[in-house]
């Protein structure tokens, strides 16, 4: 076990700090009880050890998640549970695996706030409170700078993200690392130094490294920090012109499609096409991310070029139709089935599935080869086949279908689902296509 580092120290003058950390606590800190995500190093320590002085322990819910990566994981969160425990806090530990390969850092990132997200819903906390602070803002902007992101990738984190049906702030988006771990010194609480931050295998430290190379020219990170604030402004404006794109060139599908109008999606700007897109596959899929920029723009090149031809995109298809553009759920993309639990039920994210036939067994896209099964083969007006392979159907346990969200099926075949939008979301403001 990496052993906790920090120890009592007297009153060293800190009180402003403590003053800053409860003050941006407070006004982020919503009445009730609240989730607060614990890893054991020092920011997480210094936010648990803020929330508690704010708000009181009786209010305040840890959570640990042990991705298992390293062999002191474990032993690591038994002794943020034992913190806990001694300061009267509700604590649990979360076992995630760890990913056998990929991109480590962003697959374990995402198990990470989906089991945290399940947590505090079981729990009935609709809300958790994140570590991340300055010097987290200033190297995710030197990271995304070397990857050549665009406004988006270089905007500051928000201090408010809703996802996964959680609310998560960020309160300490303001302080320094150096100036939490001081104030921890100064309240006698320690905390774990993980060795990964030293290893330079991984992007953030890099990151972390060339800021103090950085700082003899003035490139520091209260510096980096506000760009990355003034670029959140900016970014807000682009948002609003695709947007107001989408209302000029964008409607709903019958097939849980976005239908977009080639010729005014080519008459905007490159930023605000690519913008508008890169948003709707983001709420067709419920990604956390948005698709790479190199990627979105060579879809809008093949959709949009003399000779238009279809591409896929982060589990998405942009395929030109009659005319017309219809992105839709790529079925290979889609979710594997789930039980169907005998009443309604959310599939991949975007399905509320009403009701379904006797004798269903699981939900899962209708594919391709299960449009061919149904009666009426072939695919209804309004929309390519692809895209009414990706809605969701539900099958017998021998895997035929029984029923599927297209509504051309006569009625003991129609499956009934409504579609899901992220509140105030391009998807919850377009019109219905016309038929």
């Amino acid at each position: 076990m990496t052993r906790p580092t920090g120890s009592p120290a007297d009153d060293i003058g800190l009180g402003d700090i403590a003053s800053a950390l409860t003050a941006a606590l407070s006004r982020l800190v919503p009445d009730g009880p609240v989730g607060v995500a614990v890893s054991g190093g020092g920011d997480s320590m210094a936010l648990l050890a803020g929330t508690i002085a704010a708000i009181g322990p009786g209010r305040v819910h840890a959570a640990t998640v042990d991705h298992g990566i390293r062999s002191e994981s474990a032993a690591e969160a038994r002794w943020v549970a034992q913190h806990c425990a001694d300061r009267g806090v509700s604590h649990c530990i979360l076992t995630i695996d760890a990913p056998g390969s990929g991109n480590l850092s962003a697959m374990l990132r995402e198990r990470r706030y989906r089991s945290l997200a399940a947590w505090a819903q079981a729990k009935g906390l609709p809300d958790i409170l994140l570590g991340h602070t300055l010097d987290d803002q200033a190297e995710t902007v030197l990271m995304r700078l070397s990857r050549g992101s665009g406004v988006d990738g270089l905007s500051a984190m928000a201090k408010t993200v809703e996802r996964d049906g959680i609310r998560w702030l960020r309160p300490m988006l303001g302080l320094r690392r150096d100036d939490l771990r001081a104030y921890l010194r100064a309240e006698g609480i320690q905390w774990i130094d993980d060795p990964t931050n030293d290893d330079l295998a991984f992007d953030r430290i890099k990151a972390r490294k060339a800021l103090a190379a950085l700082a003899p020219l003035g490139i520091d990170a209260a510096g980096l920090a506000a760009t990355a604030t003034r670029l959140s402004r900016s970014r807000i404006v682009l948002q609003s012109a695709a947007k107001a794109l989408a209302g000029e060139a964008a409607r709903h599908g019958w097939a849980g499609d976005v239908i977009l109008d080639p010729r005014r999606l080519a008459s905007a700007a490159p930023e605000t096409q690519e913008r508008l897109l890169a948003t709707l596959v983001c709420e067709l899929t419920d990604a956390a991310y948005p698709p790479r920029h190199r990627a979105v723009a060579g879809a809008l090149q093949a959709a949009l070029g003399p000779q238009p031809r279809a591409a896929t995109l982060a589990g998405c298809i942009l395929i030109p139709w009659r005319g017309r553009l219809h992105l839709c759920r790529e079925p290979a993309a889609a979710p594997p089935p789930i039980p169907w639990p005998g009443a309604s039920a959310i599939w991949d994210r975007r399905w509320s599935v009403e009701a379904a036939p006797r004798g269903a067994a699981t939900i899962a896209a209708l594919t391709e080869a299960g449009l061919a099964s149904l009666p009426n083969a072939a695919p209804p007006p309004g929309a390519p086949r692809v895209a009414w392979a990706g809605v969701p159907s539900v099958r017998a346990t021998d895997g035929s279908v029984l029923a599927a969200a297209i509504p051309t099926l006569p009625d003991k075949h129609h499956l009934r689902a409504i579609r899901i939008h992220p509140p105030g979301g391009i998807l919850s403001s377009l019109a219905i296509d016309t038929p």
